[in-house]
């Protein structure tokens, strides 16, 4: 059976205009708060009551920050890379968000990356080099110059650091993803980076625990604490605001995919090849629930809470004050309905089992309310 494609069309503008799926699901009683101060859509001009260019180089190498390569224009925040004199020759740019924020939260951004040897990056750093704490949300070279790092056009490479009293005492793991991971239903998946836009997130939960999310499916994991040499730093958390950061950058080392070739760095060439674009940026922070404990029709994503997202098996579904006659309609990525069951309990559960692995957006109706949800099964 095939659902009307007005409807299909309006279900997935759910969800699609943030990048299949939004924020993750929150905890019970708790729910997403958008944090305007770093949320954009780059619809204007430079927004310099949000962010900002602080253009400190990267040492021992050839990048030069200038702030005349990054803008926001044609709905896009971008940063660029040209050709200057030596030794400093690879100018690029860099940009800051003003506010800072402190788990609980999560940002994520649409980003498509500039088509040349150099570090496309989204991470978040609370700006001192000596005490430090940060997530790479995303470093990625999609056209990597060194003839080595066959998986970089396809590879986010996501990680913390933490440095306390200097660059000697610092520790760090990876928690890196490759897009050709992404479930068999996912839209974006085995796209290389600078072919489409993706969306990239992070929740950072907690003082210690760090979830990275592409294209709507979790990407990995890191612990703060957890030495990349297996070692386990018990005293080691973090505890500071971090700012939110894009730049491009680029070294003659191999495990950053080697230095770009100066030929790509020009604005002539009609694809841009040069540019990273940013199509928006949302980030949230977590609150307690206060709709939960009432019925409230006005905002109806509030009446429902389905998880774990991503499920194997089971799906749970919580409901605030539960009606006659309550159901849950399942349409796969085609927009065929695939299952529909009556929920009896305000707090019920649906197996999806018998379907197969991808993404699939629930129809929770719920007396006169209706509530859209997207899952992923795996």
């Amino acid at each position: 059976m095939k659902i009307n494609l007005n409807f299909f069309t309006a279900l997935l503008l759910v969800f699609a205009l943030h990048g299949i799926i939004a924020q993750p699901i929150p905890p019970n009683g708790m729910k997403w708060e958008v944090v305007p101060a770093m949320t954009d859509e780059f619809n204007g001009n430079f927004d310099d009551n949000k962010w900002e260019k602080i253009l400190w180089d990267y040492p021992n190498t050839p990048t030069k920050m200038i702030a005349q390569n990054s803008g926001v224009s044609d709905g896009y925040l971008w940063i660029k890379a040209t050709a200057g004199p030596d030794p400093l020759w690879f100018q690029s740019s860099r940009v800051y968000s003003k506010a800072a924020i402190k788990y609980p939260m999560y940002t994520e951004c649409s980003v498509k990356t500039a088509h040349i040897s150099a570090y496309n990056t989204f991470w978040l750093n609370n700006g001192d080099i000596n005490n430090r704490d940060e997530i790479d949300v995303i470093e990625n070279n999609s056209r990597p110059s060194c003839g080595c790092q066959p998986n970089f056009p396809w590879q986010m490479n996501s990680q913390y650091f933490q440095v306390r009293g200097g660059e000697a005492n610092t520790i760090r793991n990876k928690g890196d993803y490759d897009n050709r991971w992404l479930s068999n239903a996912n839209p974006k998946k085995g796209i290389p980076w600078n072919e489409t836009f993706h969306t990239v997130g992070v929740w950072w939960k907690d003082e210690r625990n760090i979830t990275f999310y592409l294209d709507g499916e979790e990407a990995g994991s890191v612990v703060v604490g957890q030495h990349n040499n297996g070692q386990f730093f018990e005293d080691r958390i973090f505890t500071l605001e971090q700012e939110l950061i894009w730049d491009l950058w680029t070294d003659n080392e191999n495990f950053l995919g080697g230095e770009a070739v100066r030929s790509h760095l020009t604005d002539s060439n009609k694809d841009k090849v040069n540019t990273m674009r940013v199509d928006w940026v949302h980030t949230f922070k977590l609150v307690e629930d206060s709709t939960l404990s009432t019925f409230d029709v006005i905002n109806p994503e509030e009446l429902a809470t389905v998880f774990p997202n991503p499920t194997a098996d089971e799906l749970n579904i919580y409901l605030v004050d539960l009606k006659d006659k309550a159901t849950v309609s399942v349409y796969d990525n085609s927009g065929s309905l695939v299952k529909t069951d009556q929920l009896e309990k305000d707090k019920d559960q649906i197996s999806l089992s018998e379907l197969s692995n991808g993404i699939y957006y629930l129809k929770i109706k719920n007396g006169n309310s209706e509530s859209y949800k997207s899952v992923v099964k795996q």
